[in-house]
């Protein structure tokens, strides 16, 4: 067998991953709001967990605001903080608002 370089291999695409994650935020929409399904806001929050773990960083936002909002604001920050860490920029604005206080 020949030996390859690394500059010969190809690179994975994300274009699938990406599109997975909006499917999921879709997913949650739906539940948080009930079109289409039974409102249940217990399996929203899964369907972003799961894909915060998978490492979308939106999903990770979204849980920030949903901590903040019942009051788990350490919880929320350290969302916020691994999101900005993967280079979201609303998350950026939220970290440093937070450092700010």
């Amino acid at each position: 067998m020949p030996e390859t370089t690394t500059s010969s291999r190809r690179r994975p695409t994300f274009a699938p991953l990406n599109r997975l994650f909006e499917v999921v935020a879709l997913v949650n929409r739906l539940y948080f709001n009930g079109k289409g399904v039974e409102q249940d806001e217990t399996r929203g929050i899964r369907h972003l967990q799961h894909a915060a773990i998978q490492g979308n960083p939106v999903s990770r936002l979204i849980l920030g605001a949903h901590e903040r909002d019942d009051g788990n604001h350490r919880l929320a920050v350290q969302h916020w903080m691994i999101s900005a860490e993967m280079g979201d920029s609303v998350s950026l604005n939220y970290h440093g608002f937070v450092q700010g206080w």
